[in-house]
Parts: structure tokens; sequence; C-alpha cells
């Protein structure tokens, strides 16, 4: 127990000390460039939230350590305090296990920064971003202006095609009083022919 107990204060102490150096690189970074970006912002409830972890860490230790002095002072069966001790040793290794994971996932977490950003500093790493928002601004820029030629160009042909439309109509309807005259006046030579008889 007192093995366990020692290699949980080991790396939660280890831990807490990655956590003040990464936490001191990252504000004098900030500090010394005037802003925040937002990778960092997103970082620090995560941070905050593995402070929080680590105490709590710690005052779960120190609960178990008065738990195990508590033992030694109190007369208690032998049977008693087996049970006793298995299912703290069992939190322990719990908690050990919580720690392992929480140190994966910030190992993770800095190789993933490492792949992302590589050693650049926060100006470089910026100047790379301001590029990028740039280059979708202009891209932005000139699928409006095709749009707007698009749209244009739509409009002068919706145009010619109602233009045309109207002439053909125009055209329909002079033929039909073309015929309708042709009819008249055939009937009428008809007419005149029976006449003539």
């Amino acid at each position: 127990m007192q093995k366990i107990i020692k290699t949980y204060q080991q790396q939660s102490e280890h831990l807490h000390q990655q956590q003040q150096q990464l936490a001191q690189h990252i504000q004098s970074a900030i500090e010394k460039q005037g802003y925040t970006l937002p990778e960092f912002e997103q970082f620090t409830p995560w941070l905050a939230a593995r402070q929080q972890e680590h105490q709590q860490y710690q005052s779960q230790l120190k609960e178990l350590q008065l738990l195990q002095q508590s033992l030694r002072e109190q007369q208690v069966t032998q049977n008693e305090k087996k049970r006793y001790l298995a299912e703290k040793q069992a939190e322990l290794e719990a908690l050990l296990a919580k720690l392992n994971q929480q140190q994966h996932q910030q190992t993770q977490w800095q190789d993933q920064r490492q792949a992302l950003f590589g050693s650049q500093s926060v100006e470089q790493v910026r100047s790379e971003l301001d590029k990028h928002s740039q280059f979708l601004q202009t891209q932005i820029e000139q699928y409006t202006q095709e749009k707007n030629q698009l749209e244009n160009r739509l409009n002068q042909l919706i145009g010619q095609y109602q233009e045309s439309e109207k002439a053909l109509q125009r055209a329909i309807t002079q033929a039909q009083q073309a015929t309708e005259h042709y009819q008249h006046a055939l009937k009428e030579s008809l007419f005149a022919d029976e006449n003539d008889f």
C-alpha cells in the first residue's frame, strides 16, 4: 500500500510540474506577443480542469493517508483490516489508471500541437493564419465576381428570349390576320363567280 501511495504521489507531483511548466510557457508566449490564439484559448479550460483534477487527487491521497494512519492506531480485527485495505488499494489502482490516462491525453495533445505548429513561434503561426485568411477572402471575391457575371449573362439571355417570344407572337398574329383576310377575299371571289352565272 505504501508503494502504491508513493508511486501515485510521484506521478501526481510530476503531472503537476508538467502542467505548471506548460501553463507558464503558454502564458509567456501570450504576453510576449500581446494577443491570444484560439488554440491557446481552447487549451486554457482543459488545463484548468486538469489542475482541478490534480487537486482532487491530492485531496484523495491525503484522505487515504489519514485512513491508513487511523487503521494503524485503531484495534480492528485482521480480516476487517485486510478487506478495508483491499478496497482502498482498488481505489488507488483506479486513481492511478485515471492518472495514466490523463498523462496519455496530455502527451497526445502536445504531439498534436507539435504536428500542427511544429517549432513555429506564435508570431509565425499568426502570420500563416493571416495568409490563409487572405487567400480565402480572395477566393470568395473571385467567386462573387464570377457569380455576378453569370447572373448578368442569364438576365441578358432571358431578355433575348422574351423579345424573341414577343416577335414570334406578333408573327403568329400577322399570319392569322393574313389567313383571315385571304379567306374573306376567297369567299367574296366565289360569291362574285356565282352571280356571274
